[in-house]
């Protein structure tokens, strides 16, 4: 008799926790997509996700292969996506509201900034911080400051150790 209301017992709550897995809720979104350029995916890319009326802030950067993803995200917006990398243009989504238990995707496309730089000219004149006369740390040693200081034999290279 006690054996089978052990199982009962273990029965039901194996039962329970499959049925309370089953009924869990999802109180989140996601966002993901994929991030290039002219040419190539840009692995490495800043994503920069704010909600805008808590100002929660969510990032991630973009994988080998141009792909990104951000997880547990509030639900509903306005979120502003920025998209960064060296070398592109900043790109940015306004606007985006996120649907409960769904992912919502944003491919971004940055194009180049390229800068052309004039003449560059570097002048050079003295410094007090770099001089010739200047060599290195220094601390001058009174003969007070040597007796103070621990030594095991009082020899001149305990204290420059």
């Amino acid at each position: 008799m006690k054996v089978v209301s052990n199982i009962l017992v273990i029965t039901l709550l194996g039962l329970f926790a499959i049925f309370q897995t089953g009924y869990s809720q999802v109180t989140t979104s996601s966002l993901s997509g994929y991030v290039s350029d002219n040419r190539e995916a840009l692995a490495g890319a800043t994503v920069r996700a704010t909600h805008e009326p808590t100002g929660t802030v969510y990032g991630g950067v973009a994988g080998r292969d141009g792909t990104y993803s951000l997880l547990n995200m509030r639900i509903g917006g306005p979120y502003t996506v920025e998209f960064s990398y060296i070398g592109h243009q900043t790109k940015t989504f306004s606007d985006i509201y996120f649907a409960l238990g769904e992912e919502f995707t944003l491919n971004a496309r940055l194009d180049d900034e390229t800068q052309v730089l004039g003449e560059v000219v570097i002048t050079g004149g003295s410094s007090s911080v770099m001089s010739s006369n200047r060599t290195g740390a220094q601390e001058i040693i009174t003969r007070k400051k040597m007796d103070n200081l621990s030594s095991f034999n009082r020899s001149l290279n305990d204290f420059t150790r």
